[in-house]
């Protein structure tokens, strides 16, 4: 996908660390911060799910995206109920992010039922 010199695009990537593999059909919403709104009004763009090998393609994504704030949701807590696991912290693992310049933006995140990270892949 192309982006223009003022959009990016954006990809993500889940591992299930506590298995040692991707985390499959793991939903995931993408919203933006709402500009001139009332700080912590996100607007949803779009709601996916991982696919086999745990990712999210940016093909997959709305594209030619706007610099500003992001924020990722990944339902965890439905994907280790769906796993079997119920001894969970985080029903929820949200993201937030900044995007300034034209180019592509990586978010991976590495999950298991009490820890969570991430960081700018690429």
């Amino acid at each position: 996908m192309a982006h223009t010199a003022t959009t990016f695009s954006l990809s993500s990537h889940a591992l299930d660390t506590t298995l040692g593999r991707p985390a499959a059909n793991l939903q995931m919403t993408l919203a933006r911060q709402v500009a001139g709104a009332v700080a912590g009004t996100w607007e949803p763009l779009a709601t996916v799910a991982t696919n086999s090998d745990g990712r999210v393609p940016a093909s997959e994504m709305p594209p030619s995206l706007e610099p500003g704030l992001y924020q990722l949701t990944f339902q965890t807590g439905a994907y280790f109920a769906a796993h079997g696991v119920t001894d969970t912290i985080y029903p929820f693992v949200q993201i937030a992010f900044e995007t300034r310049a034209a180019q592509h933006y990586h978010i991976p995140l590495l999950l298991s039922p009490f820890a969570y990270s991430t960081y700018r892949g690429s």
